[in-house]
């Protein structure tokens, strides 16, 4: 059976020579290649050859890379070429050599919020930019984050869910782990899918490179998805003031979750607080050495599929593209031009004391001062240990008589509660619904308290008009945030329109600033409202209300009169009994007659309009009553055989006598022509 390898040098479309291969997975390997044309080189994924054949696979790896090759973004890892050729199905992507960002952690461990701020940055742009044309991700992970040789970032691996599905249908071994890892906790209930799950994946990979660890993460794939469900992102003192922002994308209830347009704005505006992003230390990073069980190749890039595993060159050997691949010096940090970047908002080198106005120390110092790690050397040897010392010794002193004045003012308990309590930046959650804004607040671990309500014209119900402390003030956790809510309209009363027609009722609510119509489908019966005047009215489902909101939508409800009856069956009674029926269901009664063979003389045969109709009050009913048979004429049989003339007789309903010995038939009585009543007898005479 031939290996991935064994396409090195194949020529593809005559066009893309296969040069090298870096990584192999479930559905397809991706290699190095060479374009002969252009003669650059290129990232190029193969269908396996399984899969290659399968039609309907195949027609999906080809349409989602149109799909994305009409993605325009300096973020987004370029689709240059695709084909859906049986025997060579493949898609021609961009060749990044920088690395991804899960190889980065995985030599560095974790990143500075700044560098991690200028890395959402392009990868919250790059998704808001895929989202704008209706593309979902789908599995945003570290892996997935390349970098190019100017350590600009490239999204890559896009995998378009195709609908709502349950994780677990087919059982926790086809769980992919490393997904798990970055899955929404829609996505862990099996609920629809949709790009704020790409947000979501998104926030965990940034609080991931800030902390060194993932949070929710559990002993299985199934634990860590159902660990996140319902669950807010844990706190962690490492983020500073990355934590509400990710708090916010990484919201549990989709319906409260930031899109990746407004993530991206949110940390654009915090780059503008924070010093620049410095190199990455180590500054080199080196290639991983591929062993049987393989390692994942950043440059990979695959459609629909989501795959961590690749195959590798024999233990100890490293394919000659290692180098070229992963051998760049920092990764991510080089900030695109203002072209590529919409709204980029220029880094200014300000403290965090400046930016925010609260007391923080940089990573690496004790309130402003080199710290020990910083200024010394290992094993303690630490030449302004003595100096330290000092230093937290004067501090301590300085909080000490901080305190004694406290006491003596009075304020022990405020200092103690200032101690103990941080302070946070209050969200602006004007323009949120209730729930919303309580979310908000919570996250910011603030309390609500609510105002008394105003009436707004141009505010919707429900919705947050104005709160105290405005967005932006410094406050202690825990305090309130003054809310006051919109009632909606003005109330106003609603004129008397019962009564009317709808003509007048519709002007009458004009002149009270209220719309309103007529429709047939609220048309309805009424035994006491005449038909076309008004019966009652609705306002979002409440009938006749005193008073509604200025401008609400008054539905007008006519009276379409009297509600109609069936007519009962009076088939067979007397016509006394059938006009007293019919009589009693409101109907007058008109009497005519009719000939019947079944029904008795001077009882009804049947109703017109028919028994069941439905007709409305006073409508009038004609009840037949029969006459008896209908009258006979008799035929002429005079030359007929002796049996077909007591055919002809009988089947007309009358009694024939035959008389007589001959063959055919010499005279008749009654004559022929003569009408009588059903069963007459009629002699026939042979001659």
């Amino acid at each position: 059976m031939p290996t991935p390898s064994d396409a090195i040098g194949t020529m593809l479309d005559g066009r893309y020579r296969l040069v090298a291969l870096l990584g192999s997975g479930t559905h397809a390997s991706t290699y190095l290649g060479d374009d002969v044309s252009l003669q650059r080189q290129v990232a190029v994924r193969v269908l396996n050859e399984e899969f290659a054949s399968d039609q309907g696979f195949r027609e999906r790896f080809a349409a989602e890379a149109r799909a994305i090759a009409g993605l325009s973004h300096p973020s987004i890892l370029r689709v240059y070429d695709w084909s859906d050729d049986p025997q060579h199905a493949f898609v021609v992507l961009e060749y990044v050599e920088g690395g991804s960002l899960r190889t980065l952690l995985n030599v560095t461990g974790m990143l500075s919020v700044s560098q991690v701020v200028a890395i959402g940055i392009q990868a919250a742009r790059a998704l808001a930019s895929a989202h704008a044309s209706g593309i979902t991700h789908g599995a945003i992970k570290p892996a997935n984050l390349l970098f190019d040789g100017d350590d600009r970032l490239r999204l890559t691996d896009f995998s378009p869910i195709e609908g709502p599905k349950d994780p677990f249908a087919l059982g926790a071994s086809t769980l992919d782990a490393e997904h798990a890892r970055y899955a929404s906790p829609e996505e862990a209930l099996g609920a629809p899918i949709d790009q704020r799950a790409d947000v979501y994946a998104l926030a965990l990979v940034l609080y991931e490179a800030v902390t060194g660890s993932l949070p929710f993460e559990a002993s299985s794939p199934i634990a860590t998805l159902m660990a996140r469900v319902g669950m807010a992102m844990p706190h962690h003192p490492a983020l500073g003031p990355l934590d509400q922002i990710l708090a916010y994308a990484a919201a549990p209830d989709p319906d409260a979750r930031i899109d990746a347009a407004t993530l991206a704005d949110r940390l654009e505006a915090l780059a503008a607080t924070l010093l620049p992003p410095g190199p990455l230390n180590p500054t080199t990073r080196p290639a991983p050495t591929l062993s049987s069980e393989g390692a994942t190749i950043a440059v990979a890039s695959s459609f629909g599929v989501r795959e961590t595993s690749v195959t590798a060159s024999p233990t100890g050997t490293t394919p000659a593209v290692s180098t070229t691949v992963l051998g760049a010096t920092t990764i991510g940090f080089t900030a695109p031009s203002a072209s590529e970047l919409t709204g980029a908002v220029p880094t200014v080198a300000t403290t965090a004391f400046q930016a925010t106005g609260v007391l923080t120390a940089p990573q690496g110092t004790v309130f402003g001062e080199p710290s020990n790690y910083e200024a010394g050397g290992q094993d303690g040897d630490n030449v302004d240990g003595e100096d330290n010392r000092r230093r937290r010794r004067m501090w301590w002193w300085i909080v000490g008589l901080v305190v004694v004045f406290s006491f003596a003012a009075g304020g022990t308990f405020l200092v103690l509660q200032g101690l103990q309590k941080a302070d946070v930046l209050v969200p602006s959650v004007v323009g949120d619904s209730k729930d919303q804004a309580a979310s908000a607040l919570g996250l910011a671990q603030l309390t609500v308290a609510y105002e008394t309500g105003t009436y707004s014209g141009s505010i919707p119900k429900g919705e947050v008009i104005a709160q105290d402390p405005a967005a932006g003030t410094s406050v202690k956790q825990g305090s309130a945030i003054a809310l006051r809510l919109s009632l909606g309209p003005p109330l106003v009363p609603v004129p008397a329109v019962l009564g009317l027609s709808c003509t007048a009722a519709e002007d009458k609510l004009a002149t009270a600033k209220l719309s309103s119509s007529c429709p047939t489908s609220a048309a309805t019966y009424s035994a006491t409202t005449p038909p076309g005047q008004v019966v009652s009215y609705s306002v979002d489902g409440v009938t006749n209300p005193a008073s509604v909101a200025e401008g609400a939508v008054v539905v007008l409800s006519v009276s379409s009169g009297t509600a109609p009856t069936a007519v009962p069956n009076v088939a067979g009674q007397t016509e006394a009994a059938a006009k007293s029926a019919l009589s009693a269901a409101g109907f007058t009664v008109s009497v005519g007659s009719e000939y019947s063979s079944t029904v008795a003389v001077n009882s009804v045969t049947r109703s017109m309009p028919a028994a069941g109709s439905a007709l409305t009050s006073g409508s009038t009913v004609t009840i037949y009553l029969s006459t008896g048979p209908a009258p006979v004429v008799v035929p002429n049989v005079v030359g007929k055989s002796g049996p077909d003339a007591v055919a002809q007789l009988s089947g007309l309903g009358l009694a024939p006598n035959l008389l007589g010995t001959g063959s055919a038939v010499a005279a008749q009585d009654p004559p022929a022509g003569t009408t009588v009543p059903a069963g007459t007898p009629v002699t026939v005479t042979l001659a």
